[in-house]
């Protein structure tokens, strides 16, 4: 049994490449703009910045503030991520999907970290999985506790307190156009592919 949760995220050996003047990173075209992911940096535009600024190091480089490559920002779904270059999902999603094809899907017991929002893709097999649980930075041991049924010294079992209604849009564009704030939101972008009564996961009282 393991008691990984899975946890996407990004990998800095790969955002540190990044360089505001670097034609291979911040050099690429934002479509969005038509202007280069870096065109705002000191190192680049240095006309709208002080002449001390304009001759320092670009603010931007190695992504210090954390977050994908920017061009790799709307790649929410888990099959996306797993073909990006800067982000990285620990266990990688083959594993995972090895792991559920080796014992079931509906045998299998999912926790995501969900730092932030995220779409549980049909390509990914993810809701194939018999139970997923949405933790928010719960430890290992408390998230087992909960899952077992820990006994209390009283002899009395532990279960989870308190549900929190959760909806997830089934694209990654549903995402990006979701207004900030709204959740469950219908229609065009906004489709919900999963509806989850999420358990709020704590540690069994002291």
């Amino acid at each position: 049994m393991s008691n990984n949760n899975l946890v996407p995220g990004t990998t800095t050996r790969v955002t540190s490449t990044y360089k505001s003047d670097d034609s291979a990173t911040g050099g690429r075209i934002n479509p969005a703009t038509g202007k280069s992911w870096g065109s705002e940096d000191r190192c680049v535009a240095k006309a709208d910045y002080s002449v001390e600024d304009a001759t320092k190091a670009c603010l931007d480089n190695g992504l210090g503030f954390g977050g994908s490559f920017p061009w790799e920002n709307g790649k929410m779904s888990f099959t996306e991520m797993a073909a990006a270059q800067s982000w990285q999902i620990s266990p990688s999603l083959d594993k995972i999907q090895a792991v559920m094809n080796e014992v079931g899907a509906k045998k299998t017991v999912l926790s995501i970290y969900f730092r932030q929002p995220y779409v549980l893709d049909d390509a990914s097999g993810l809701k194939g999985a018999g139970a997923i649980v949405a933790g928010f930075g719960v430890s290992n041991t408390a998230l087992l506790d909960v899952l077992s049924g820990k006994v209390l010294a009283t002899g009395a079992a532990f279960k989870p307190q308190g549900k929190l209604p959760s909806a997830l849009a089934n694209n990654s564009a549903g995402h990006c156009r979701q207004p900030a704030g709204r959740s469950g939101l219908s229609g065009e972008g906004h489709a919900v592919s999963v509806r989850l009564r999420v358990d709020l996961l704590s540690g069994p009282p002291q």
